[in-house]
């Protein structure tokens, strides 16, 4: 099939557009490590001066973060960083599970050994600190530990979508407000949790990683729920960059 399009107009579709991408996870990762704080405005110019491009680039950008659920549009205001009400944290660790759940059970027969070597590797380093002084290395460790089971699934749209539900509560918020005896029983749970996950998919045994996934996640929930509801806003909201 002949090119429709000479390498002149490729050449101007692409520029453009790889910019936009960079300014689109630029706004992106800035809202989920909290640099810009949920509930926050995102006024289009003052975005597009810190990042020193067009404001049709921040807009376009803006647009595809409220259609992931990381910023909404309020009528007649703006579009501001999205907070979430704890039904929709709920909601969020809920579906996680699940969808993790249908991810390891198609990981067991698709892991390469590599891949369950690397996860057998990371499993010291995904153990919670107490004191967090390895806190950013073992969530880190944590999360290549889920992602390289998700990943080796193949199924993209599987594989966006949880990116977004992990991206919308970040671990960060719950376990500095914990006691470090409640840490240091966390770190013996999840040591547990993973090992007996890790061991199902190296048996293979997609059903049994699947149905261990589900209480690991939702015992994130139940850590996760109480902390976040002290930071309640006045509309129910959890502000979760607070």
């Amino acid at each position: 099939m002949n090119n429709r399009f000479d390498d002149a107009t490729l050449k101007q579709i692409l520029g453009p557009t790889r910019r936009s991408d960079v300014v689109y996870e630029a706004i992106r990762a800035a809202i989920v490590h909290r640099r810009i704080k949920r509930g926050e405005w995102l006024r289009e110019g003052a975005l597009a001066e810190e990042l020193s491009v067009s404001r049709t680039m921040v807009r376009d950008a803006l647009t595809r973060l409220v259609a992931e659920g990381l910023a909404v549009e309020v009528p007649y205001k703006g579009v501001q960083a999205a907070s979430v009400t704890v039904t929709e944290l709920e909601e969020v660790y809920t579906m996680r599970a699940k969808l993790e759940s249908w991810a390891f059970e198609l990981a067991a027969e698709r892991l390469a050994d590599d891949d369950l070597a690397a996860m057998r590797a990371l499993l010291p380093s995904t153990v919670l600190d107490p004191t967090l002084r390895t806190f950013e290395k073992t969530r880190e460790a944590n999360r290549k530990f889920h992602w390289i089971a998700i990943e080796a699934t193949g199924k993209r749209h599987l594989i966006r979508f949880l990116e977004q539900l992990w991206d919308m509560v970040p671990s960060d918020l719950v376990y500095p407000e914990l006691t470090e005896e409640q840490r240091r029983e966390i770190a013996e749970t999840e040591l547990q949790a993973h090992t007996q996950i890790l061991e199902a998919l190296e048996q293979r045994d997609g059903r049994r990683a699947g149905e261990l996934i589900v209480p690991h996640v939702l015992n994130t929930l139940s850590r996760a729920a109480p902390v976040l509801e002290k930071n309640m806003g006045s509309e129910g909201e959890v502000l979760l960059g607070m």
